[in-house]
Order: C-alpha cells, then structure tokens, then sequence
C-alpha cells in the first residue's frame, strides 16, 4: 500500500505524516473511486503515523491522543502485509478520520468539535433506536452503530453506510430528516475544513466545503458502488477472539474479503433530495 520509502521509515520506527503518505496515494490511483475525495479533503492534515507490531492478529490501527491533545496513528503492519491494497487503503481512511474525530467526541476543545460532539451524538441515537441491535447486528453493513466514534468514522468513510441512513430518513420523514443531515454534515465540515488547518489554501475554503458536502450527501457521482459484504469477515474475528478458530483461519477470512472488494459491483446510492 505505501511507497518503497515510507514503509521503510515505518519499519524502522520514524513517524510519518498522513498528508505525504496520502498525496503519494492518490497519485499512484490506490484510491477506490468513491474514497478519492475524502483522501483529497484528509490530504490537508497532517497526523502521525507509526507502526505498532503489538496490536494483535485482528486489528488493523488505533489512534493514541497524548497529553496535549495530539493523535498518532499506529497501524498494524502484520495485517498491512497480509491484506490486499484495496482493502487496507479503506481501513487506512477509516483510521485518519477516526484519528480527526475521536478528539472531538471525547476531548472537545472549541465550538466546532463541541457542536460536532452533540450532533453526533444526537444523530447516532436517532439511527441507534432505528435499527434496533436485535434486528440490525453491528457486524455488517451496520458496523457504524457499534458505538459513537465508529458511527462518525463510517459515516465519513462508507457512502453504503450513508445510503442505508438515508433511505431510511425518506421512508420516515424526508423533510425533517433532511435538514437534521445536513446539519450534521455541516459540523463534520466545520471540524475537517475550517481557516485554521487550510492556512494557506484560505482561498480553497469554499471549494472544499462544498466538495466535501456534496460526498458526504451522496451527490458526489461514481462509476460503481463499493457493495462489500463483511459478515464473514467479522463472524471470523469473533470466533477468532473467542478462541474458536486458527490465525489462518481468519487470515483467510480477510483474504476472502479483499476478494470481495476486489469485485466491484454497481449499485444504486441514496442521497438527499435537493
């Protein structure tokens, strides 16, 4: 997934920064279509990343927040290894965002990240009592109601993800769901996009915001939908943690997954209506 160079320094133990790593990305296209705009918008921050061989068999990184509020990113380089490219450039975004928002949801430390905290909040309860754990399992297309941190990062990251909330908002109430979304989407913005992080690129402000909407609204237009079926997958990880299956086993299990993802189907995506 990473350029000769930079996994070198990453073995070595340096640091490396998410916003070198992800220029380099989106210039060798290792980017599925429907991630290169939010690798675009994470491209202007700039985040730590180390490995950490110490995570275990199943889990792909985490994000460490010092004293003073600063995230780090360790990622598992087993797992990078054994993965395909698609599947981990997925998880890989999934982390950066993870790395953004945890900070605001469990350290706010200005408007932005407290306004984006209640709304996130908020929404995820709305959704939670929607699809209810007992009908909904939290190992699948749903993973992003598993808790608070992993709805933002999913929302983000999954437009499937984005879809599912959205339909079912227009089979509810379309208007009143429509404009709690979008101001949800409008906190994300306000913590990812803001004067602060683009400095220099002010003037890229607009452009970003509303780029940035527009993905996270659905509206953003792709040739193929990523339908990516992941029950097997955390089905593996589960017996895995239970004891109850080999470390090939749920090797095979994430290749399996990664040849799923490597078989693009195309489907249809909910958006919100104008």
């Amino acid at each position: 997934m990473f350029d000769d160079e930079t996994s070198l320094k990453l073995n070595t133990g340096d640091t490396v920064y998410t916003n070198d790593i992800i220029i380099d990305m989106i210039d060798n296209n290792i980017f599925d279509e429907d991630l290169m705009e939010i690798a675009r918008i994470l491209s202007i921050h700039n985040i730590g990343v180390k490995y950490n061989s110490k995570l275990g068999n199943t889990v792909f990184g985490e994000t460490v927040i010092d004293n003073n509020g600063k995230a780090t990113i360790e990622l598992n380089p087993i797992l990078i290894q054994r993965l395909s490219t698609r599947y981990a450039s997925r998880a890989f975004i999934h982390e950066i965002v993870h790395a953004i928002t945890d900070n605001a949801l469990f350290s706010p430390s200005n408007l932005y990240e407290r306004s984006f905290q209640e709304s996130n909040k908020k929404i995820y309860n709305i959704f939670n009592r929607l699809f209810p754990e007992e009908l909904y399992t939290r190992i699948d297309d749903m993973y992003g109601l598993k808790n608070e941190a992993e709805f933002a990062s999913e929302f983000i990251t999954n437009r499937d993800f984005r879809s599912i909330l959205y339909k079912k908002a227009q089979e509810l109430d379309n208007k009143r769901f429509n404009s709690i979304l979008r101001n949800f989407v409008n906190k994300i913005s306000k913590i990812f996009i803001n004067k602060s992080i683009l400095k220099s690129n002010i003037e890229k402000l607009n452009d970003y915001e509303k780029s940035f909407n527009d993905l996270l609204l659905n509206k953003t237009p792709i040739k193929s939908g990523q339908v990516i079926d992941n029950i097997d997958l955390w089905k593996a990880v589960i017996a895995y943690s239970n004891n109850k299956l080999s470390e090939d086993s749920i090797f095979d299990n994430f290749k399996t997954l990664s040849r799923q993802i490597d078989n693009i189907k195309s489907a249809p995506y909910v958006h919100i209506v104008p």
